[in-house]
């Protein structure tokens, strides 16, 4: 059959609408990664829940890259294993000391602390492995730390452009304004700043980023490598290890990705509203609560309950860790009255309090008129007039642990010079409340 312009162009149009059709039908791959490190066994929960938030909220084909060691038990990884399949998606597990051996262990002797501290696990420096351990195939990549909640279809994200340099993340000062707080320098921002590394302006959380390893591998010397030597090259000023390097590295140069996509959740709680939009929540560390009043708190728990590591179990070993913990707070608090009512059937007792004080503190504990009471001010010097070895000290200081530090320093001794007079007095409870976090973070 011949066909006419007219009859030709019909049906040319029909084809490519169909293939238009496939290809926007088509998912998204994407590649997000995850480190984890986990010699107790009860960290890998966290980046369980992120996971699944990762994949609830989209339909996207998402392959985890998850960076680990030998310290993630095999229960664990079948959880992680038991996740992905819940949700037809994938994950892939990497051992990077082992994967990469003598990379790891030049980079551990240019600097050992940023591999073993006390503050850091080495697992925070497998993000710099990347353009290494991740097969060659794979050209960009979303890094997440584990206390993430992706609240929003990563595709988006997936889709945003990154320039010449590589790397994407979002100022610290981007989610501070949104807020419509100022900024202001830390120390470490000082130090970038005086070093001609990054200004406020341009600090950010590497808690989230997106990487094109591409471009990474194009470079002369491998990042961990390279992070290692500028931990070594500013030991005094690099507190933040694996962050501070990648701000060294990109704050000159990095694509600027939109606020929503970091919020640091104390931020949030400190200067927004207590909802939920759709975004990336980032809970730094330890800031997780039982408080589902909050929706931001109860986002967490939310997800935290689609995940494997939450079962029938979970809500009565939650309850027996916590009635554990008040008993032996509770344990504690009364080992320290008994040691503080003894050195007082010894010596005589000199109460040191701020002035507004004075009037209860007599009447909580019955003073008698001759009984001394030293009214301080923030900022005056301690001195201590009554001597020692008839005398014992009690303070009701709301910085108990900086008097005790002056006072060890000076050469005293606690309980038998003095003692935190506080723990005497039935409405101080901070030592006997059992904090949200004891179930959520041990069990």
């Amino acid at each position: 059959m011949v066909y006419g312009r007219q009859d030709f162009l019909i049906p040319m149009f029909d084809i490519m609408r169909k293939a238009k059709s496939f290809i926007g039908n088509k998912k998204e791959h994407v590649h997000a990664c995850f480190c984890v490190s986990d010699a107790s066994g009860t960290y890998s929960k966290f980046a369980g829940t992120a996971i699944c938030s990762l994949f609830e909220n989209t339909a996207a084909h998402v392959t985890v890259h998850l960076l680990t060691d030998e310290t993630l038990a095999e229960d664990n990884r079948k959880r992680f294993i038991d996740l992905a399949a819940r949700y037809g998606q994938e994950i892939i597990f990497y051992d990077v000391p082992e994967q990469i051996k003598e990379t790891w262990q030049e980079a551990e002797k240019t600097f050992p602390d940023g591999f073993h501290s006390e503050r850091y696990t080495s697992a925070n420096m497998y993000r710099l492995t990347l353009p290494e351990v991740l097969p060659p195939e794979i050209v960009k990549v979303i890094y997440f730390d584990a206390d993430i909640i992706v609240h929003l279809d990563i595709a988006e994200l997936w889709r945003e452009e990154i320039n010449e340099s590589g790397f994407a993340a979002v100022p610290d000062l981007d989610v501070l304004s949104h807020y419509g707080v100022e900024g202001s320098p830390s120390e470490t921002t000082a130090y970038f700043s005086a070093n001609n590394t990054a200004t406020l302006e341009t600090v950010f959380n590497a808690g989230m980023f997106v990487m094109r390893l591409d471009t990474m591998r194009a470079r002369k010397e491998s990042l961990l490598l390279t992070g290692a030597r500028l931990l070594a090259e500013h030991e005094d000023g690099y507190k933040s290890f694996d962050n501070d390097i990648l701000i060294d590295l990109f704050a000159r140069t990095y694509t600027h990705l939109d606020w929503h996509y970091n919020i640091r959740l104390p931020w949030d709680i400190a200067y927004g509203e207590a909802r939920v939009i759709p975004a990336i929540y980032h809970y730094i560390g330890r800031n997780y609560s039982l408080d589902c009043t909050d929706p931001r708190h109860k986002l967490f728990l939310t997800y935290y309950m689609k995940t494997p590591w939450f079962d029938e179990h979970t809500l009565y070993r939650a309850c027996k860790t916590a009635e554990n913990c008040a008993l032996a707070r509770m344990q504690e608090r009364m080992k320290t009255i008994r040691r503080i009512m003894d050195v007082c059937r010894r010596r005589q007792r000199v109460f040191v309090g701020l002035a507004v004080d004075e009037a209860r503190l007599r009447e909580d504990f019955a003073l008698e008129d001759g009984e001394p009471y030293m009214a301080l001010a923030p900022g005056d010097a301690l001195r201590l007039p009554y001597d020692v070895s008839t005398h014992v000290y009690l303070f009701f200081w709301p910085d108990y642990g900086e008097i005790k530090g002056m006072m060890e320093k000076a050469g005293y001794r606690e309980y038998e010079h003095f003692a935190d007079g506080t723990r005497l007095m039935p409405e101080q409870t901070d030592d006997l409340l059992t904090n949200d976090l004891a179930w959520l973070w041990y069990l």
